[in-house]
């Protein structure tokens, strides 16, 4: 597995190099594209411990190098990055016969139950073999959305602000 920790910002990169400057607006991130080409080969899981690094653009960027893709769309909770990491790696019982599947799955239950009980977030494992299917699904809703789009555009516009209806407290109210 390969983990890459750190802050994420999606498709603008992870990782930041902090001596480039300001840890969270520095310009000088990891770029997808950089860590792609400098991979020379295949990895069983990708875990991005990085906020935003969940979403398809990210997964495609990197869709030839890893089995699964471990990543939240959101922002990850963490109770620190220096030494020692707080990766969310408190994994049982991983041995030579732990399937790339396996230890993906691990991942994800082990910063659930570490961060998820108590704290909002998301997290989630692609499966990359059903990766093609993904983006076509993704294409062609967008192909529908944009040949319907003078019909499609005040239904959507009507919707409800969901950031209004999406509350993170801690005792679910």
């Amino acid at each position: 597995a390969l983990i890459i920790a750190g802050h994420g910002s999606g498709i603008s990169g992870v990782a930041p190099d902090v001596s480039a400057g300001n840890i969270i607006t520095g310009s000088d991130f990891l770029f997808l594209r950089e860590l792609r080409e400098s991979m020379p080969t295949k990895v069983d899981v990708i875990y991005m411990r990085a906020c935003l690094m969940g979403m398809i653009e990210p997964a495609y960027e990197l869709r030839d190098k890893m089995d699964f893709y471990v990543a939240s769309q959101t922002y990850m909770v963490t109770r620190g990055l220096v030494p020692p990491l707080d990766l969310g790696l408190e994994i049982p019982s991983i041995s030579s016969s732990t399937t790339p599947s396996q230890l993906a799955t691990m991942y994800f239950d082990a910063y659930q139950q570490q961060y998820l009980t108590y704290n909002p977030g998301a997290i989630s494992v692609l499966d990359m073999s059903k990766f093609t299917l993904l983006v076509s699904k993704v294409n062609a809703l967008a192909q529908a959305l944009i040949a319907n789009m003078a019909t499609e555009k005040p239904i959507l516009l009507s919707l409800p602000d969901v950031s209004r209806l999406q509350h993170f407290d801690r005792d679910g109210n």
